[in-house]
């Protein structure tokens, strides 16, 4: 028997309100994660499908970097490789890496450089050149993500592979230099 000088009406109310209050918060929370899942979802699948290679660089410095399905076959890089990084101790042999015929540091690839400057890069032209002597062409750009201070966290990387597109030019000059020729006969 609870006596009335002990029972107070108005703070069961609060704690019944309280309760009340954290049911609806929690339920907004799990609403809000299922949500927040189904986006993640949706653009996991999303960088799946893209026909170009994504990179994403996890820490400032490109330590760690991972991809889409279509880096990793730019790369020839089985998808169970952990770490797309020249920087990692474990990952496979990657192509070598040159722009305008000189081959290019480590530290000076666009998603390693971008940790130095902050600034995004475009424009981006890079061979790979792989150990079977076969060489892709490719082009994009990086941009770096930021932290709440406006520091590198991380980065983006897109890269086209534009080989066949270079091997059409190619042959057009070709043909183009060809019919000169013939013309100038």
């Amino acid at each position: 028997h609870v006596a009335s000088a002990d029972f107070h009406p108005p703070r069961v109310g609060r704690l019944h309100s309280a309760l009340d209050q954290s049911r609806t918060n929690q339920l907004k929370l799990e609403q809000t994660e299922a949500e927040l899942r189904k986006r993640v979802q949706q653009m996991e699948k999303l960088l799946d499908v893209l026909p170009v290679g994504v990179f994403i660089g996890h820490d400032a410095a490109g330590r760690n970097i991972t991809g889409n399905k279509a880096a990793y076959d730019m790369l020839s890089v089985p998808r169970e490789c952990s770490n797309l990084s020249k920087l990692a101790a474990d990952v496979p042999a990657l192509p070598r890496i040159f722009s305008h015929g000189r081959e290019v540091e480590t530290n000076q690839l666009p998603m390693h450089r971008i940790a130095s400057t902050g600034a995004a890069i475009s424009d981006v032209e890079l061979d790979l050149v792989f150990e079977d002597g076969t060489t892709r062409h490719v082009m994009g750009g990086v941009s770096p993500l930021l932290d709440e201070a406006g520091n590198a966290r991380g980065s983006v990387g897109v890269l086209l592979d534009v080989t066949e597109r270079r091997k059409l030019e190619q042959q057009v000059s070709d043909a183009g230099r060809r019919a000169s020729g013939v013309l100038a006969r």
